[in-house]
């Protein structure tokens, strides 16, 4: 009798070991694969969309949820350095559905297409997301193994001195309502850079959050949506 039992739950904690070892198994060896997964998953349950948008032999990646052209303004989000359009889901969730949002894989980044240093400083990046809006309003509606020459070759282009001050340089250009949402414990951005925004822009709305760093929509996703979403209405109103 014992030794029925025993086998019985040898066989059990074989069956529960397989998939705890190919888990373990996926993370050390396969990570970029339950990333891609997870991803896939999120889009799925939050209804958003992966498409290609095509400027001559440019190909630009992007992610999108909600129609377009409602009374309510499309929001763009753009990501930083070495991320993806991914890094936006966990705000998503957080946004209603019936606003329209478009997630755009930046220059060489994912999905979009990797040319070179032309496009990797922030004029150059400026330049290709305007072009993809030209796409968008035209009505047109890869996975990437990561390079680490790529990514170093993007930093050299944005720290770059054509890039360095390109922000201040241009700020005075900004016409728009502007938000400005810093987390205080940035340690890649100092948050004294938002007195230097609201120095020049001085109407601009500045939220600075506690206890959060330089990822602020993977660290406070649920309160960038909501400062977003609050200044976004705002705007509207007084359009």
């Amino acid at each position: 009798m014992e030794l029925r039992w025993a086998k019985k739950l040898l066989l059990t904690g074989g069956v529960l070991l397989v998939p705890v070892f190919a888990l373990v198994t996926s993370v050390v060896f396969w990570p970029g694969v339950l990333l891609k997964a997870y991803s896939w998953y999120m889009c799925l349950s939050q209804g958003v969309a992966v498409r290609y948008s095509h400027s001559a032999s440019y190909r630009f990646c992007y992610s999108t949820r909600g129609t377009p052209g409602c009374a309510t303004p499309t929001l763009l989000l753009l990501h930083g350095f070495s991320t993806s359009k991914e890094m936006w889901l966990s705000v998503i969730k957080y946004l209603p559905r019936n606003l329209h949002v478009v997630c755009l894989d930046m220059p060489g980044h994912e999905g979009t297409s990797r040319t070179g240093a032309e496009d990797y400083s922030i004029q150059g990046q400026a330049r290709r997301v305007h072009q993809v809006r030209a796409n968008f309003l035209r009505g047109l509606l890869a996975n990437r193994i990561p390079n680490n020459n790529f990514y170093r070759e993007v930093f050299l282009a944005i720290i770059g001195e054509k890039s360095r001050h390109s922000l201040q340089q241009h700020l005075n250009l900004i016409t728009a309502p502007l938000q400005v949402i810093w987390g205080k414990n940035d340690q890649i951005l100092d948050v004294s850079g938002a007195a230097v925004i609201q120095k020049v822009l001085p109407h601009c709305q500045v939220d600075l959050l506690d206890n959060c760093g330089h990822a602020i929509a993977l660290e406070r996703p649920r309160k960038f949506a909501n400062l977003v979403l609050d200044f976004h209405n705002k705007a509207k109103k007084q359009a």
